[in-house]
C-alpha cells in the first residue's frame, strides 16, 4: 500500500499545457497551453471563470491578488483584470522563457536576458539560463559565467568559470542573500567534476564536491536546525546542506529530481512521473502522487496546502495529459500502488442494475451494451510479401539458379527479424485480487503502461474481455466488476501494424 493525498482533482486537457499557476489562497487555478489558450478555474468545483485565446504559446503565468499576468512566446506581457485583457509590454524578439513577479524577466529568441521593471526594458546581455527571487536573480551563460543581479538589474557579483576548459552550470538557486550554483567541469580537467557552490552577497563561501551532477536545489523558506537547503543529484539522491558547507544524505529517489519545494512539514520533490513529500526531520516518505506525464510544472499556494502539477509523457501517440490539483487540507489515504493514477482516469464507469452487470463470472459472461468494433485492421503482411516475391521471381531468368532464394526461408527470416527487433511488447500488471464493497462490486485498474516498442511508436491499445469484446483503448482502464473470476487481454499495435498481447486474471472476492 502507498500513502497519497485523499483529494486530487483532475482537469482534462485537449492541448499541451505549458504553464500553470495557483492563486495566493489556492482558490483559483490558471492553465496556459501551447496553442495560446488560457483558462482560469475555480478550484473548489473546477468551474471555468475566464477563458481567452492568445496568438502564441503561453510560457509564464503569475497571479497578483485577483489579477493575472501572462507571458507569451511572441514576447507579449499581458494583464488580465476584471475580465479584460490588456497588453502591458512586448519584447521585440519574443521570449524563450520568462518569470514574473514584481518585475518581468525573460530570455528572448537571441538569448538576451531582459528585465522589465518600472516601465523600462533593461537588456542584461547574453545568458541561456536564469532563476529569480524577490531579492535578486542569478543568470548563467554557455561559458560557465554566473552573475548575481539585484532586482533592478545591477550586478552584485560575477563568477567566472573555475575550469580552464569551461564549466557547465547544472542548476541555479537564489533566495534572500544566499545563492547555490551546481557546476559540472570538463572530463579532462584536474578539478572535481561535480560541485555545489554556496555564495552570499560577497561571493563564494563554500564548495562541496559531489560524485554526480547536481540537478536541482532549494533554499528553504525557514532554515532547519542543521541545514538550510536540499539538493538532488542525477542519481536521485537528495542531500541536506548546512550553512558550514556540509552535505548529508536525506532521501533516495528512483529518478533525478526536477523541482524541490518546501511545504509545511516536509520537502516535496518532483521526479519523473512522481511527486513525493519527505519528512523534514528524518527524510522518510510521507506521500506519493503519480502523474501520467513528466512533472515539468508545479505551483503551490501560499499556505503550501494546494498544489497544482502538469506535464506531458512525451509520447506522440497519446493525447495531452491532465493537470492535477492536490488539496492537503483533506488529509491522506492508503491505496494500492496500481491505483495511484486513478485520479486521472478518463474511463466512465456506467451504473448497472442487476440485469445489466458489466461482467458476470466466466461461466456466464454478458456482452457489454453495444458491441465495439475496432476501426484498426491488421493487414496480412506476410501475404503481401509473398505476392511481391512471387512477382519478382517470375521476372527472373529461370536459368540463373545461383542466386535463387527459398521464399519460405526469406519469409521466415523476415518474420523472425520483425518479431525480435521491431514488434511492440505488450506488458500488463500482475494478476489482481480485490475485495468487493458492500454492493458486491469492486473497481480495478487494468494497467498496460509498461508496454514498450523498440521505436516508441505504439499506436493502438485494445483491452479485450474473455469474449473478445473491446472495453477500452487506453494504456490504463478502470472496470467495475461483480464478484467472480475474469480474464482480460491487452493488444498493442505499432504504426506498421505489428502486434503483441499479454493477459491477466482478476478475482473479485
Amino acid at each position: 500500500m502507498v500513502t497519497t493525498p485523499k483529494t486530487i482533482d483532475c482537469f482534462f486537457q485537449e492541448s499541451m499545457v505549458t504553464a500553470i499557476e495557483i492563486a495566493t489562497h489556492g482558490d483559483k487555478l490558471a492553465i496556459g497551453r501551447v496553442d495560446g489558450s488560457l483558462s482560469i478555474h475555480q478550484t473548489l468545483d473546477k468551474s471555468i471563470l475566464f477563458e481567452h485565446e492568445f496568438d502564441s504559446k503561453i510560457i509564464a503565468l503569475k497571479f497578483k491578488n485577483n489579477d493575472l499576468r501572462v507571458a507569451t512566446e511572441n514576447g507579449g506581457i499581458w494583464l488580465i483584470a476584471d475580465g479584460k485583457v490588456n497588453e502591458a509590454f512586448t519584447f521585440e524578439n519574443g521570449l524563450l522563457s520568462s518569470q514574473i513577479d514584481a518585475s518581468v524577466v525573460g530570455i528572448d529568441s537571441l538569448e538576451n536576458l531582459h528585465v522589465f521593471t518600472m516601465g523600462e526594458d533593461i537588456n542584461l546581455g547574453e545568458y541561456n539560463n536564469f532563476t529569480k527571487s524577490l531579492t535578486g536573480m542569478l543568470a548563467s551563460n554557455a561559458e560557465g559565467e554566473v552573475v548575481n543581479f539585484s532586482p533592478s538589474g545591477d550586478i552584485v557579483w560575477k563568477r567566472t568559470s573555475t575550469d580552464q576548459y569551461g564549466d557547465q552550470i547544472t542548476c541555479l538557486e537564489h533566495s534572500g542573500n544566499l545563492q547555490l550554483i551546481g557546476r559540472e567541469g570538463s572530463s579532462v580537467s584536474e578539478l572535481p567534476s561535480y560541485q555545489l557552490e554556496i555564495h552570499d552577497e560577497n561571493g563564494l563561501k563554500h564548495t562541496i564536491d559531489f560524485t554526480r551532477p547536481v540537478t536541482c536545489a532549494r533554499i528553504l523558506s525557514q532554515f532547519k536546525e542543521d541545514y538550510f537547503a536540499v539538493v538532488g543529484d542525477f542519481d536521485g539522491q537528495l542531500y541536506t546542506i548546512s550553512e558550514s558547507g556540509q552535505k548529508n544524505k536525506f532521501a533516495k529517489l528512483k529518478y533525478p529530481a526536477f523541482h524541490i519545494i518546501d511545504l509545511i512539514d516536509g520537502v516535496m520533490v518532483a521526479s519523473w512521473f512522481n511527486l513525493q513529500s519527505f519528512d523534514y526531520q528524518n527524510g522518510e516518505l510521507q506521500w506519493t502522487v503519480e502523474h501520467l506525464g513528466i512533472t515539468d510544472y508545479v505551483s503551490v499556494s501560499t499556505n503550501r496546502k494546494v498544489i497544482a502539477f502538469a506535464g506531458e509523457d512525451q509520447n506522440d501517440w497519446t493525447g495531452s495529459e491532465p493537470v492535477g490539483l492536490i488539496n492537503l487540507e483533506n488529509g491522506l489515504i492508503e491505496l494500492d500502488k496500481s491505483e495511484l493514477t486513478l485520479w486521472a482516469s478518463k474511463e466512465i464507469i456506467p451504473e448497472y442494475n442487476d440485469d445489466q452487470s458489466i461482467y458476470k463470472n466466466l461461466e456466464d459472461v454478458e456482452e457489454l451494451a453495444g458491441d465495439v468494433e475496432s476501426s484498426f485492421k491488421v493487414e496480412d503482411i506476410s501475404g503481401s510479401l509473398l505476392d511481391a516475391l512471387n512477382s519478382d521471381t517470375e521476372n527472373e531468368n529461370s536459368d540463373d539458379n545461383e542466386e535463387i532464394f527459398e521464399i519460405d526461408d526469406l519469409l521466415s527470416e523476415i518474420d523472425e527479424t520483425n518479431s525480435l527487433k521491431a514488434q511492440p511488447q505488450a506488458v500488463v500488471s500482475e494478476d489482481i485480487i480485490a475485495q468487493s464493497k458492500d454492493d458486491g462490486t469492486a473497481v480495478v485498474l487494468l494497467d498496460g503502461s509498461e508496454s514498450v516498442d523498440p521505436h516508441k511508436q505504439i499506436k493502438v491499445w485494445r483491452w479485450l474481455d474473455s469474449n473478445g469484446n473491446e472495453i477500452a483503448s487506453t494504456p490504463k482502464a478502470k472496470v467495475k466488476l461483480n464478484k467472480g473470476s475474469y480474464r482480460f487481454t491487452l493488444e498493442v499495435y505499432d504504426d506498421e501494424h505489428r502486434m503483441s498481447s499479454d493477459s491477466l486474471s482478476v478475482q473479485i472476492r
